[in-house]
């Protein structure tokens, strides 16, 4: 409830103070394959204010159906909203980053049914699928596929027969695109996919998503001492969380001018951990932590839209 409150007195006051169209430059491995354009603003806010939602209501349905967390809760929508808000450029202009996670927890969900499946070579097409689909549009997505490799490992499906599916569901779109002859070698845009590196500068954005990556590292430590309780299946299914956590900080430092590609992932990761962590503990000192926490975050809300 009460990130939803927050939530909303957010969006409010990015109406109210004024709603800029959102210049779109195409992003995909595709060179020249779409034209750049303008958006406007309210088309912007909408398309993430929705696609933000759906994400939270998916790894919260994710968390409940695959046991990610000790009792049914509304914590990771709670979470994923209060730190996906700490980015005001994710919610004011149109979010590519936003729309890809959303397609990334699909691929989670999908990953997960796959579970001890000796038949899953059909699931793991189109998680590649997806990341094809992804890359079109967004080529920085192609950076977490890898991670999905020892994904399947921990869930029990490796084999040459589902990582030739994942490769070939990866390629089929740009093969069909190849062939259909609307796009050729040439339009290969590597450019979508260069890593700068640069000095960090430290701004209350970026200090924001160090600060996440922390609340990541520490719960996936907790996690990882609490998981005996676990049975293999859950145990499986958190360890993938928290690989994918890690793995997508380290691509945040690696690709830091690009950092926000990959934020709304690490927030949806960082949820489901902390939602964990503080469903397995019912003392009364881990609930004043999470109200402190809770507030914590407010603040730092607070600063960025009404004080800064």
């Amino acid at each position: 409830m009460i990130a939803t409150i927050v939530f909303v007195a957010i969006i409010t006051t990015v109406i109210i103070q004024g709603i800029t169209p959102t210049y779109y430059q195409p992003q995909g491995v595709i060179k020249d394959w779409f034209s750049a354009m303008t958006i406007a603003g309210s088309l912007s806010i909408f398309i993430n204010i929705t696609t933000i939602i759906m994400t939270a209501v998916l790894f919260n349905k994710m968390a409940i159906q695959y046991r990610l967390i000790k009792e049914n809760s509304l914590l990771p929508i709670c979470f994923i909203l209060l730190f996906l808000t700490l980015q005001p450029t994710l919610i004011t202009y149109f979010s590519l980053p936003n729309i890809v996670t959303l397609m990334l927890g699909v691929a989670i969900l999908i990953l997960y049914s796959s579970y001890q499946d000796n038949q899953a070579t059909e699931k793991c097409f189109i998680i590649g699928l997806l990341f094809a689909i992804c890359g079109i549009f967004y080529a920085r997505a192609l950076y977490l596929l890898p991670i999905f490799i020892p994904g399947m490992m921990q869930m029990q499906i490796g084999s040459f027969k589902t990582f030739a599916a994942l490769i070939i569901g990866l390629i089929t779109p740009y093969w069909i695109i190849w062939g259909m002859g609307c796009a050729d070698i040439s339009q290969a845009n590597i450019d979508a996919l260069a890593i700068t590196l640069q000095m960090p500068v430290f701004t209350t954005e970026t200090l924001s998503v160090l600060f996440i990556a922390l609340l990541g590292l520490f719960a996936g430590v907790c996690n990882l001492i609490n998981a005996y309780n676990d049975n293999i299946k859950s145990r499986a299914m958190n360890g993938f969380i928290n690989i994918l956590s890690v793995y997508t900080c380290l691509i945040m430092i690696i690709d830091n001018s690009h950092h926000t590609a990959y934020y709304p992932l690490l927030c949806s990761c960082v949820a489901l951990q902390l939602s964990y962590f503080f469903t397995s503990r019912q003392e009364r000192t881990y609930r004043i932590i999470f109200f402190v926490l809770v507030a914590l975050l407010i603040s730092l809300q607070t600063w960025i839209y009404w004080i800064k």
